[in-house]
């Protein structure tokens, strides 16, 4: 949530309400189609960037394309058009980056509720395990961290070797 809203920022700065409502399309977007939060913080900076430059780039939008949103399919269908028009009207500069982001975050609400639902899966209970240990980790500071590394390796080695193959089974 960290990244994302940083990522958020450059371009909602001055409207922290906008910027939840988009931490959370993003984040049930994201829980959707399987990505990770580095990859959602991605989506967050292009939809930054398209707000703050006013420019609806291939880049910028392929950030979604790429991961499985969809922000091209939901251009088409809000212009009414069809999406190698989109494609046609992008490499024009008929698309505002404001435009592409108010019917990108209008498009995200199709996911509503997806993380909610993944954080009731045992990924998702994991994930959020791992995501609360690695904050910790980062609050203890470096020192902790470095000597917790030598624990990793002891605990690594320990699920490796004998014991591990007895655990197994």
């Amino acid at each position: 949530l960290t990244t994302m809203s940083r990522a958020l920022a450059t371009g909602f700065g001055n409207d922290p309400s906008r910027m939840l409502a988009l931490m959370s399309g993003i984040g049930n977007a994201g829980s959707s189609v399987g990505i990770d939060a580095q990859e959602m913080a991605v989506m967050a900076q292009a939809l930054s960037r398209m707000q703050s430059s006013d420019k609806a780039n291939l880049e910028y939008l392929n950030a979604f394309q790429e991961r499985g949103v969809d922000v091209i399919g939901m251009i088409a269908g809000s212009l009414g058009v069809s999406q190698g028009e989109v494609y046609d009207m992008i490499s024009k500069g008929s698309i505002s980056g404001t435009q592409a982001v108010n019917i990108i975050q209008q498009g995200l609400g199709q996911y509503a509720g997806a993380m909610d639902e993944m954080s009731k899966t045992f990924s998702g209970l994991e994930s959020t395990l791992s995501d609360a240990r690695a904050e910790m980790d980062n609050a203890y500071g470096e020192g902790f961290n470095e000597r917790r590394k030598e624990g990793y390796q002891e605990e690594i080695n320990y699920l490796t070797g004998q014991s591990g193959a007895m655990i197994q089974e």
